[in-house]
Order: structure tokens, then C-alpha cells, then sequence
């Protein structure tokens, strides 16, 4: 059997202006359906591998324009809107990961990718990655941007509590509680004001519902294992959101749409 094959992670913040905000286009009208949810997407250039970006908690395809518009003259790019977020569906009723990974099987097989690499942001990088495995012949690499920074972590009895009482109050003031998570935890001094109103305008037109029930599917477990064929075992902490004391942030926590912080390339 084989397994997943990964790629060293590279800083992928290339050509990010922001004032670069059009809507990408798709190059022909082909429609995409996970069990009758549709899947709306941008598929542009020419070229493999093809890359297939996946967006974050509660933004959409547009936060990859830029890297699209950068690659696109080397290689065939897709840009999807998980479904309950940007143009897609919300015909169900499950909002989490597993699911979402197979939206992106979907995508694979209807668009019929054969050498692919799946970049995720943020609780992203969870879905990328079982889509890797659920599709190891086409799937040839895997990048994650601004995840998979505590994988291994032991969540304490304290710690899950505190994240219950988070989704708590997410559940009663989601744009409140929301909104003061990014500003305390996933901007920096460095992050314009102009991508703080776009990430928080996103933010709050989020469906509530959906956006709390996939971060607490993702996150509740005290740990998620993902196994692949070989028996690999990649524990998942489930604090997916976390940021670790000290660990390197860059503008912010969408550097897809940030210019990089001073001292730091542009690529």
C-alpha cells in the first residue's frame, strides 16, 4: 500500500497585495456535488502538479486570489468554497472535517486531478490531509499554512474545559466572541486595518451554526488520530485554533491576503 507522500513546507505568501480582491474565475462551467451539496470553485492555468487551496474557519476561496493569480502561469489552480461558507451549499446537516475532506475528494475526482498538491489553512490542514490519504495516487503532496504547530500536545482536563467554555460562548455572542478571539490571538501589531475589517466583515456574515459546530467537531476530542495505510500515526491536538506561546506569526493568521511583516521576504 502506499503511503502519503509529504513536501517540506514553504512559505507560501507570494504576491499578496491586498488590493488585489477580484473574484478568480472558473476557465468552464462543470458542476461539483458532495451527497447534493454544491461545491463552488475557481479553476485556472495550466500545469502540473495542479493546487488545490481550501480556506479556513469561516472566510472563503477569494483569500487565495493572489497565490492564484502568482501560479496560475505554471500550474492548473482550484480554489474551492467548503461548503455553509462562500458560494456553496448548506444543504446538510454535518459540519466537520471528515466531511469536508470528502468535498474535497469530490473535487479531485469530478475535476480529474491526477497530480495534485492540497494546501489548507488554518483547521484546514486537518481536511488536506485526510483528503491525501482518502486519494493517494493523485495526491502528492500536502502544504499547511499556519497549522499543525502543537501536534503531539497533551490537552489537560483544565485546558478542554476552557475550550467548552469557548464554543459556550460562541454559541451565545458568536460576532462578540469571535471577533475578540482574532483581534487577541490572530492579528499582530503589523496587520493593516484594511485586512482586519475583511477578515472580521467574513467572520460576521459566517453562519454561526456551521462555523461552531465545525470547530467543535474538530476540536473536542482530547485527540484525533489520523492513520494511514502504513500505520503512521499523526495525533492532532484539539485545540486546533491554538496558538503556542511564542510561536512565529507573520501579519497575521491569513498571510494570504497580508504583506509580510517588517524584516521578513516578500517571498
Amino acid at each position: 500500500m502506499k503511503t502519503l507522500l509529504r513536501i517540506p513546507v514553504f512559505i507560501f505568501v507570494a504576491a499578496t497585495a491586498y488590493s488585489c480582491n477580484q473574484q478568480i474565475q472558473s476557465k468552464k462551467p462543470v458542476v461539483v456535488e458532495n451527497e447534493g451539496v454544491k461545491i463552488a470553485f475557481s479553476d485556472t492555468g495550466k500545469g502540473e502538479p495542479a493546487l488545490l487551496f481550501v480556506h479556513g474557519w469561516c472566510i472563503n476561496k477569494s483569500y487565495w486570489n493572489d497565490q492564484i493569480r502568482y501560479f496560475r502561469g505554471t500550474h492548473r489552480t482550484i480554489a474551492i468554497d467548503l461548503p455553509g461558507f462562500g458560494e456553496s451549499g448548506k444543504n446538510r446537516k454535518e459540519w466537520d472535517s471528515r466531511m469536508f475532506s470528502r468535498d474535497v475528494d469530490s473535487v479531485i475526482r469530478v475535476l480529474g486531478l491526477k497530480k495534485v498538491i492540497l494546501i489548507g489553512h488554518s483547521m484546514a490542514g486537518v481536511i488536506v490531509l485526510q483528503a491525501a490519504l482518502d486519494n493517494p495516487q493523485p495526491v502528492i503532496g500536502i502544504i499547511g499554512i499556519d497549522n499543525f504547530k502543537n501536534v503531539g500536545e497533551k490537552e489537560t482536563k483544565e485546558s478542554r474545559a476552557a475550550f467548552l467554555q469557548a464554543l459556550k460562548a460562541l454559541r451565545e455572542q458568536f460576532i462578540q466572541t469571535s471577533t475578540d478571539f482574532f483581534n487577541r490571538e490572530l492579528f499582530s501589531p503589523s496587520t493593516s486595518a484594511a485586512v482586519k475589517e475583511r477578515i472580521l466583515n467574513d467572520v460576521k456574515k459566517a453562519d454561526s451554526n456551521i462555523a461552531v459546530d465545525w470547530l467543535r467537531s474538530t476540536a473536542l476530542a482530547l485527540t484525533v488520530s489520523v492513520v494511514t495505510t502504513a500505520g503512521f500515526e499523526l495525533p492532532l491536538p484539539s485545540s486546533s485554533l491554538a496558538r503556542q506561546p511564542g510561536a512565529v506569526m507573520r501579519s497575521c493568521h491569513e498571510p494570504q491576503v497580508s504583506e509580510p511583516a517588517p524584516g521578513e521576504p516578500k517571498e
